[in-house]
């Protein structure tokens, strides 16, 4: 390096943009400066109403997903929830509204009698019983609509990644049990659906999804134990105590039903069901289909390593989910018909097997139910006498289809829900539009049932108008209610807070997102879809806890450190060796995961106007990569959109025969780009500056020129002579794709895991001489990318 070359050589300390260098103080017969015009053309100008108009917009985006993610996902759950009421062999009976409202569903009475729908037929009375029946298998069917079609697009998504996507087979014990935790939740939500929740009432099964986290909260405590990348063990004992509480917790929601029936002591809440054992059955299956989420990379116990390991297979570059899944999905489908078939067999919600399918086509056209007139406490002298009560039966026509109406409005908001909670995550508002109204819906929903649940006790024909009508004869399976401070103590309701708890504790990680702007599906949940039954379940305990993580400063020390001595080596050192056998789990350092950009941009006789454009592009890049790095690297500010900037310009056919002794030297364009650097960074900061002159270095091809600007991005110049190395644009980009990944990234002298990792989220930006662009554009332009893995 030449003397001249040393004066300018970078420093280790930092020069903030505000103390740019300034111009010589000027004397007092010299006070007129020269001072660079305003901002008034290109990217850099903005409308205040334009302005506004993005704070605003945002405003709305917020708005509007918690609206629609906390609004569809209570009508998805609730409808739901009503389906699985439907199907109950123990439900009361209730009162029904003898208007002429709504059509034609009524009873010619002029005493203005009381009258209920009767869900119970004498042995007798095959016709009732019949159409009993004919009633159930609709709305057995509607829950297996409501569970098959989510699956059914889950297996068209995977069919589609299989075929126009690079994936491979997964090896047989990866699929044995992904497929063995798949099918035991599936089982599980047709034992809750078929089993048990028909025989609660609607609140207290509300309640009980709340405890449905039990395997998860197992996993998430064994995820405590963790080791660092040199195999030393760490504990975070706060949150394994927490953990421990909360597996307890969890597990009393399956065991407390069954163990409090069989030692006599019933309550509001834990009345007798006819199927005790099959609560925790249901409640321990079902939870297994979320044990991706809780994974832990770090985890040093035996069992955790083993599930990351089938969990990475899944979800790297090329992994095996989607034809894991596309063998999965028929699978679960065909389990839970077949759990369906068995269960309301068993149960007696159908007589024969065969009922499913002979009444299948009948069951969604008209039926016809029962109502009773209600029997006062006063007895007549004849029925007194006889010693039977006169119990009056009316057969009413239904011909609407409840059934279909109520399973499309839930697989469409099911549907929405899961959409507007995608959406959310990607555009990175989830504390409010995805976090928030997911987790209020379980509470939502169980305030609504109750409050639709005591309108109806308070007036039978509260539901049955024009503005929201639900037929006298369907409604939730609701418990005797009184005042609700009173019903919420003396049915031990109050004990849903502590099971709610605990379940926002396991889901926690669901307000700390690590997913990037704008991610993928795969990198948003673990699945290829979402569970229909408990949509609010699935979106939590689906929602992946890992992916990028947080750079610390002396991780930015580091690597400045590490560039440096590359720098000064020259690549001449031998890379180290791979960690493959060593004590460290991975060689690669947490740096090697930040986002590089090398902007490459090709000119050749670009006018002062085009340069200009450039230039304060690349200004305005390198007071916000500066503005970045200083408040990561000295206020602790962990920045997700960190990246580092490097700018190469390719100068094509710029050497011509000219000086004193006819030799080659730079052409005036070359020459216009030098001082037009000063004017450049002059009308970025809007005062005279002067930037640190180039370097000057002699290359096979020519020779480079390298600019350090004040926020310390480089812009390195690369001078082709045409006597040397082919001219055109397309050899300058054949020759900086040679030069950035074959020398800058392949050639250092590093292990090839962290080079793997480097090139990952290493990205080229080709540019124009011309172009005009902001940062944000940049990194949006990132965000985009980052969705494929196979890009960078």
């Amino acid at each position: 390096m030449s003397e001249s070359e040393s004066d300018y050589s970078e420093s280790d300390s930092e020069i903030p943009l505000n103390h740019v260098q300034h111009a010589p103080p000027v004397k007092k017969w010299d006070q007129f400066r020269e001072v660079p015009p305003s901002v008034d053309t290109g990217s850099a100008v903005k409308n205040i109403w334009w302005i506004r108009g993005e704070m605003f917009v945002k405003l709305l985006a917020y708005i509007f997903a918690f609206c629609f993610v906390i609004t569809s996902a209570v009508v998805a759950k609730g409808t739901m929830m009503f389906m699985i009421k439907q199907i109950s062999m123990t439900s009361t009976n209730i009162p029904f509204c003898n208007t002429r409202k709504n059509g034609a569903q009524y009873i010619s009475d002029t005493l203005d009698k009381e009258y209920e729908v009767e869900f119970t037929c004498p042995d007798s009375d095959v016709n009732c019983q019949v159409s009993r029946v004919t009633e159930r298998v609709a709305w057995i069917w509607a829950i297996a609509f409501a569970f098959c079609v989510p699956q059914a697009f889950s297996f068209g998504r995977s069919l589609r990644k299989y075929l126009f996507k690079f994936t491979k087979m997964p090896s047989f014990g990866d699929f044995i049990f992904v497929a063995f935790m798949e099918l035991c939740q599936t089982v599980g939500l047709a034992v809750l659906c078929y089993m048990v929740l028909p025989e609660m009432d609607s609140v207290v099964a509300i309640i009980l999804t709340s405890s449905l986290a039990l395997v998860p909260s197992l996993l998430l405590m064994l995820s405590r134990f963790q080791e660092d990348n040199e195999r030393k063990n760490r504990i975070s004992w706060v949150k394994l105590l927490i953990d421990i509480v909360v597996v307890v917790v969890q597990l009393s929601g399956a065991v407390l039903w069954p163990l409090i029936q069989y030692m006599g002591w019933g309550t509001e809440l834990f009345t007798n069901h006819p199927y005790p054992w099959a609560v925790p059955v249901g409640v321990v299956l079902t939870s297994c289909g979320w044990w991706e989420t809780f994974t832990e990379e770090d985890s040093s116990t035996a069992l955790g390593k083993m599930l990351w390991s089938i969990k990475r297979r899944m979800i790297e570059k090329g992994g095996c989910r989607y034809a894991t899944y596309l063998m999965v999905t028929p699978l679960k489908i065909g389990v839970f018909l077949s759990a369906m078939v068995l269960i309301t067999w068993q149960t007696g919600a159908i007589m024969q097997p065969s009922d499913l399918a002979d009444y299948f086509d009948v069951s969604f056209n008209d039926h016809t139910y029962q109502v009773s007139e209600v029997v006062g406490n006063t007895i007549s002298d004849d029925d007194f006498n006889s010693g039977f009560v006169n119990l009056i039966r009316y057969t009413i026509d239904d011909p609407s289809r409840h059934a279909l109406w109520v399973l499309l409005i839930q697989m469409f908001t099911a549907l929405f829900a899961y959409v507007s909670a995608k959406f959310a995550a990607k555009v990175q508002i989830q504390s409010l539009g995805f976090a928030l109204p997911i987790t209020c819906v379980t509470p939502a929903c169980l305030g609504l049932v109750l409050s639709m649940c005591g309108a109806r006790s308070a007036d039978k024909c509260s539901f049955e108008h024009d503005g929201l009508y639900i037929p006298g004869r369907l409604f939730f399976e609701c418990p005797a209610l009184g005042s609700l401070v009173s019903y919420s103590w003396e049915s031990d309701i109050w004990l849903f807070l502590i099971w709610f708890i605990s379940y926002i504790w396991v889901s926690i990680h669901i307000w700390y997102p690590k997913s990037p702007r704008l991610a993928s599906t795969e990198q948003i949940f673990g699945t290829p879809f979402y569970d229909g039954i408990f949509i609010d379940q699935s979106l939590m305990l689906n929602r992946r806890s890992d992916g990028m993580k947080g750079l610390k400063a002396e991780d930015i020390v580091f690597k400045e450190e590490e560039e440096l001595g590359f720098d000064r080596s020259e690549y001449l050192s031998f890379p180290e060796k791979s960690a493959t056998g060593s004590n460290s789990k991975s060689s690669v350092k947490a740096s090697d995961s930040v986002t590089r950009i090398y902007a490459c941009a090709t000119m050749w006789h670009e006018s002062e106007e085009e340069m200009m454009e450039m230039l304060k592009s690349l200004f305005r890049i390198d007071s916000d990569y500066s503005a970045r790095r200083l408040s990561q690297k000295y206020l602790g500010v962990v920045d997700p959109d960190y990246y580092e900037w490097e700018t190469h310009i390719l100068f094509d056919d710029c050497m011509e025969i000219g000086g004193p002794e006819e030799e080659q030297v730079c052409n005036k364009f070359v020459k216009q780009l030098v001082w037009m650097m000063d004017e450049a960074g002059s009308r970025h900061f809007g005062k005279k500056i002067r930037v640190k002159p180039c370097r000057k270095y002699p290359t096979p091809y020519g020779g480079r020129l390298v600019w350090t600007l004040p926020g310390k991005t480089k812009i390195v110049c690369h001078l082709k002579d045409k006597i040397k190395i082919r001219h055109k644009k397309r050899w300058s980009q054949i020759m900086y794709m040679y030069y950035l990944l074959g020398y800058k990234l392949m050639e250092l002298p590093i292990s090839d895991e962290r080079k793997e990792v480097m090139a990952e989220n290493t990205y080229l930006l080709a540019l124009d001489g011309d172009v005009d662009f902001q940062p944000d554009a940049a990194i949006r332009l990132v965000d985009l990318m980052k969705k494929n893995k196979g890009v960078g």
